[in-house]
């Protein structure tokens, strides 16, 4: 086996296991899918998502970002295994300010425009 199907098949593994996470069946995958792909993509069916999960066939870059939106991954994890796994929903982002004081111009002017540009329920962190 080559490198690159080695790669195709580790790819379809990691693909196959966020799915189990996810507690879909490869058609509720399929399913879901085709109600986000873009206007004009020709058919997603759940025979294409088993030969991608066995390595036997290639993502496109808007079935990618669909599968990797609806298990909640990203889709570099799925290509090529590198973290975070997970990807960053809205709100779940961690804002990590030093606890020390500013104690520099520069120091202060960075915790400012930090405060300026932080969502009103993260004020509290600062």
């Amino acid at each position: 086996m080559s490198s690159n199907e080695n790669h195709i098949v580790l790819a379809g593994n990691r693909l196959a296991d966020a799915r189990r996470v996810a507690g879909l069946t490869q058609l509720e995958l399929a399913t879901r899918i085709r109600r986000i792909l873009p206007p004009g993509y020709i058919g997603f069916s759940q025979a294409q998502i088993s030969k991608m999960e066995k390595g036997r066939q290639l993502m496109r870059t808007a079935a990618l970002k669909a599968v990797a939106d609806v298990l909640g991954v990203m889709p570099e994890w799925i290509l090529y295994g590198t973290e975070p796994r997970e990807a960053e929903r809205p709100g779940e982002r961690q804002l990590s300010l030093p606890a020390k004081p500013a104690t520099t111009k520069a120091d202060r002017t960075i915790r400012m425009l930090i405060e300026i540009e932080m969502p009103e329920g993260w004020k509290g962190l600062a």
